[in-house]
């Protein structure tokens, strides 16, 4: 897997005035950050409209993107899901697309637990692409005083997380790190590849 540094831009998916994909738009925007230098692009995640997207328009722009980076930069594609068979689905296609690597969300909504967590990033490794993990933290409250606050310990939030991330850090298999983002919450992001 390449080394991932400097800045990615996470791609919107520009769309026409009548709800279609404009996939000329797309092409401009990659080119143009193409043009500014950046590190690495990431379609079809949370900011690029990925629920809102039909598979057929997410391959075409997967294609688009795999072509118009033309491995001068990583493409990272999002490929979570909180149901595991879909996200299986959606990193496959990524894969089979020629994506570089595969950005999986912990799933939402019905949260599992930390057995769950791994269970469903091991069967992300297990399809054979490079998995980047994003939890993304929707509530600061979970960590009123910054991600290693003292008394974050003692939430039931970090609780349920410990255990996963004890495991990450007793070489179960990820590397990972909580990192500020823009707006003030914390994104944990890390390499996953199973046990």
């Amino acid at each position: 897997m390449r080394e991932l540094k400097g800045a990615f831009t996470a791609l919107i998916t520009p769309m026409k005035d009548n709800g279609d994909v404009d996939y000329d738009g797309f092409k401009k925007l990659i080119n143009f950050q193409l043009e500014a230098g950046i590190d690495g692009i990431v379609p079809i995640g949370t900011t690029g409209e990925a629920p809102t997207l039909s598979e057929a328009e997410e391959e075409a722009l997967i294609r688009i993107a795999v072509d118009e980076a033309g491995g001068k930069v990583p493409v990272i594609i999002g490929t979570g899901s909180n149901n595991t068979k879909c996200m299986l689905k959606y990193t496959q296609a990524a894969k089979d697309l020629g994506a570089d690597i595969a950005m999986v969300v912990t799933p939402y909504y019905n949260k599992p637990n930390d057995d769950g967590l791994v269970r469903h990033f091991e069967a992300a490794a297990a399809v054979g692409i490079p998995i980047l993990v994003q939890h993304r933290l929707q509530n600061r409250a979970e960590y009123p005083h910054g991600a290693y606050g003292k008394d974050r310990r003692n939430s039931r939030h970090h609780r349920r997380k410990r255990g996963f991330r004890r495991h990450w850090a007793d070489g179960g298999g990820a590397a990972g790190n909580i990192v500020p983002a823009p707006d003030g919450g914390q994104s944990l992001l890390g390499a996953f590849r199973g046990r």
